[in-house]
């Protein structure tokens, strides 16, 4: 008799916890629906600044955008009815913007931070729309002005698969300005990249008045260390007679004064 008790009451424990179990589950289920169907409370939207301290895009335009995509506000949709993996690719495919990251917090808040792009240089177009280009050599569209230096010039057409085009001179561009976005002299010191009809790149510099003929985009790295080092010089002397300054040619730097 004791072992049919026994057996009938570990039954009913295993019932019973079959039960809450399932009860569990239940208002799990239950509470997920509810929250599903529940709307957004708010919408947040964080824009990383530039170095420069300005926007590619605004808030406006990342609402705007979503708008268009879903087709009707963000702040009016539940939360099931978002899938939030599939906005972002849908975002990260604007020029404007390098990364974006949604989630929704237990309160139902959306969050959406946009990590915008960071132009390093400016390409003037003759007959067409200039662009920048990022430090990853993608292209921008011009929505804002930003102190970068400016491509002048007969530069090739832009192309997705520039840098691995033979003969497109945008990759001598690009590598030249992200060496020079990453040093803060010569940040300071350029003002101007112009490439020539043979796809020579000479370099205009803020100060002094003259120009600085860098050649092919061969030994980048040498050619710039050697106008880093002559124009600090310059700086400590305060002179400069020359109207340009020539490094194309392996540690040489040649200097030429004006015929006028």
């Amino acid at each position: 008799m004791t072992k049919k008790r026994k057996h009938k009451t570990t039954e009913s424990i295993s019932y019973i916890k079959l039960g809450i179990v399932g009860l569990l589950v239940f208002f799990l289920c239950y509470a997920t629906v509810q929250r599903l169907n529940s709307q957004i409370a708010d919408v947040n939207i964080e824009i990383t600044k530039s170095d420069s301290k300005k926007y590619l895009l605004t808030v406006k335009d990342v609402k705007e955008k979503l708008k268009g995509i879903l087709g009707y506000d963000i702040s009016l949709a539940n939360v099931g009815q978002l899938d939030l993996y599939n906005l972002e690719s849908l975002l990260d495919r604007d020029d404007r913007i390098n990364q974006s990251d949604l989630f929704i917090d237990k309160n139902n808040r959306l969050h959406i931070i946009i990590e915008q792009r960071q132009p390093i240089v400016r390409v003037q177009v003759s007959g067409g729309d200039d662009y920048y280009l990022d430090f990853d050599g993608g292209r921008i569209p011009v929505t804002e002005t930003f102190r970068v230096p400016v491509v002048t010039g007969h530069v090739d057409q832009y192309v997705r698969n520039y840098k691995t085009k033979e003969g497109n001179n945008i990759k001598d561009v690009w590598q030249l300005s992200q060496r020079i976005y990453e040093d803060d002299f010569l940040r300071v010191l350029v003002e101007q990249i112009d490439v020539n009809a043979k796809g020579e790149i000479t370099i205009v510099p803020k100060f002094p008045q003259s120009k600085i003929v860098l050649g092919d985009a061969l030994d980048l790295d040498g050619k710039l260390i050697r106008i880093t080092d002559y124009y600090k010089g310059l700086k400590k002397v305060g002179v400069n007679d020359y109207d340009e300054v020539d490094v194309q040619f392996k540690d040489q730097i040649i200097r030429r004064e004006s015929q006028s």
